[in-house]
């Protein structure tokens, strides 16, 4: 498992300079990350990185990449989802929640977007966000090195994968599935892209969540209802399993 950032990212830097003190090493790209065409090989990657908002909250997060639209201005390809690894997403998300102590952060497992998406191994970022003075936070940046190097370690759960649908962009609600169900998430698609959807769409979620999704979860009120009814219909025609929370 390779890690990686860039030095045009505060936060990545600063998450990167915890890594090497605790002799884990880290790659260093002179680009931003969402743009990044080739690394060195690896089986995964995890990118240090900032999180911007402009809710300007305080976030730790992980998540996969991807896009499900045609604008790919922040990176990957249109249409195109990343390789999401969900043990990779519960082992650091836990790790998160159980050492965050006194820290002002809320810890959230965000929907999937951006770049990059062409790489054909699992990639998760990991973040601090969502504004300079949280990327140059230097307790929260050793947090988050600590979860990666421990996301390293890679525990695999013995728990069904899932897919899902529905809410906003700081998944609330799929956050607090993982932590506290026995189950994994991979690849979400919130509500502001539901309208994208399609059968091929949904195919490369389940396509490219590791390990194979056994169903979706929909998050019927975090869904409109035409958009609801919508997924539905497209998981019947795929022969997809689904539940409702």
């Amino acid at each position: 498992m390779l890690i990686y950032y860039s030095t045009k990212d505060i936060a990545g830097k600063n998450i990167s300079y915890f890594l090497n003190k605790m002799k884990t090493p880290t790659h260093k790209i002179e680009i931003e990350s969402v743009f990044v065409k080739s690394l060195p090989k690896s089986n995964a990657y995890i990118c240090a990185s900032r999180h911007s908002s402009k809710s300007k909250k305080k976030f730790l997060t992980f998540h996969g990449t991807g896009n499900f639209s045609s604008d790919c201005s922040v990176g990957g390809n249109a249409f195109e989802l990343g390789i999401i690894d969900a043990n990779m997403i519960k082992n650091g998300l836990i790790f998160l929640s159980e050492n965050i102590k006194e820290l002002p952060y809320d810890i959230k497992m965000e929907v999937t977007h951006h770049g990059p998406t062409h790489f054909k191994v699992p990639l998760v970022y990991a973040e601090v966000g969502s504004t300079k003075e949280e990327w140059e936070d230097l307790k929260a940046c050793e947090l988050v090195a600590k979860s990666i190097k421990h996301v390293l370690k890679q525990k695999k759960f013995k728990q069904e994968c899932y897919v899902g649908f529905g809410g906003m962009h700081h998944a609330e609600k799929f956050t607090k599935l993982v932590l506290n169900d026995d189950l994994l998430i991979g690849h979400i698609c919130p509500k502001y892209n539901a309208d994208n959807l399609t059968s091929k769409m949904i195919e490369q979620m389940f396509q490219k969540t590791v390990p194979k999704p056994t169903g979706a979860i929909i998050y019927k009120k975090g869904l409109k209802g035409e958009q609801y009814r919508k997924i539905k219909e497209l998981l019947e025609s795929l022969n997809k399993n689904y539940i409702k929370v």
